[in-house]
């Protein structure tokens, strides 16, 4: 039988990693595990890949105070000495916060997300009347577009003089529109900066800058102000106090 060992990691990405993709970062964990020859379980088939899971994927330009990732070993490993190999060969802005051994079969379900945004103080008054205003309505609308497969079709050459451009094919848009409002299960604004915490269910789940649109705050991201996730919270662990720090 073979021997395997799971490890969940939390795991800060701040900095300029916040830039990196959801690919780019797992190929960077990929990187740190065989620096740290640390014996990951691979998956079976044409194409075996090291078994590594993220609970959530985080959205591009925002910052992770308390990530999640899973990764199988095939050898016995303790928390420690896992904890002590990849922070030694980590980037300066990825920080492993702790190592903890679960069983096998458990899997991280994210049913919560708590996100900050830092607020300009001038617009703390503006904010918090906005948010009243918002409080009072049931239902919180937002369009939410999705790049189908394929493409439109493009004129044929053939049917007539229509020259045809050797380019891409025009992609398919759908825009749907969306109540947010059960999702979003708190939002409030402490020392200085916007907290909204978003329930993640099997029905979907509100995104971070939907909340900003739906404040007119949006326009905050071109002009460098950074959303934080501060928390990730999954279903088999106690929810934890935000900070705000």
């Amino acid at each position: 039988m073979t021997t395997r060992t799971k490890a969940r990691i939390r795991f800060r990405k701040a900095g300029d990693l916040r830039f990196f993709s959801h690919h780019d970062l797992a190929r960077m964990f990929e990187r740190m595990l065989r620096r740290a020859a640390l014996p990951v379980r691979m998956s079976e088939g044409f194409h075996p890949m090291p078994r590594i899971a993220f609970a959530s994927a985080l959205g591009l330009g925002i910052i992770g105070w308390e990530e999640v990732v899973e990764i199988e070993f095939t050898e016995p490993l303790t928390p420690s000495e896992i904890e002590q190999r990849l922070r030694e060969q980590a980037h300066p802005d990825l920080v492993i916060l702790s190592v903890e051994l679960i069983e096998a079969k458990r899997k991280a379900q994210p049913i919560r997300s708590v996100y900050r945004f830092r607020l300009p103080e001038a617009l703390l008054p503006l904010v918090q009347e906005r948010l009243a205003q918002l409080h009072q309505q049931e239902q919180w609308w937002v369009e939410r577009v999705r790049v189908l497969e394929g493409g439109a079709q493009r004129p044929d050459s053939s049917s007539g003089d229509i020259e045809v451009p050797l380019v891409a094919p025009i992609p398919r848009r759908q825009v749907r529109s969306i109540d947010i409002r059960s999702f979003v299960e708190r939002l409030w604004i402490e020392d200085g900066a916007l907290y909204f915490s978003c329930a993640i269910t099997s029905k979907g789940t509100a995104r971070p800058e939907e909340i900003l649109r739906l404040l007119d705050l949006e326009h905050l991201l071109d002009e460098g102000y950074v959303l934080e996730r501060v928390r990730l919270q999954l279903a088999d662990e106690p929810m934890s106090e935000v900070s705000s720090s």
